[in-house]
């Protein structure tokens, strides 16, 4: 389950799964569309692709506001953090990350 840190700072489902628990050495393709407001100083996640399959975030989910941890105001930190959380068997995994990028555009 893809989870979002909410205006209150909780962890809340979106509801869009992964899909399939992968198998070692599987590639799951995901690309997360932020939107950020540099003037209400406001994150929002607005889409989750997985797979190929975007899903849009619920708007009640969304203009996060920011919280300044000490880094300059042209600095933005994000996290992302996976857990196994109740996989059936258990287990453990490792994650690797390829083409990570950041494309900003101006609306």
């Amino acid at each position: 389950m893809f989870q979002i840190d909410n205006a209150a700072g909780s962890w809340t489902d979106t509801g869009i799964k992964i899909g399939t628990i992968p198998t070692p050495n599987m590639w799951v393709p995901v690309q997360i569309d932020y939107a950020l407001d540099f003037v209400g100083l406001t994150s929002s996640v607005l889409a989750v692709t997985v797979n190929g399959t975007k899903t849009l975030v619920s708007p009640s989910l969304q203009k996060i506001p920011a919280k300044k941890q000490g880094w300059a105001p042209s600095q933005i930190v994000t996290q992302l953090q996976q857990v196994i959380n109740g996989t059936p068997g258990g287990g453990a995994y490792s994650v690797k990350f390829g083409s990570i990028g950041y494309t900003m555009s101006a609306n």
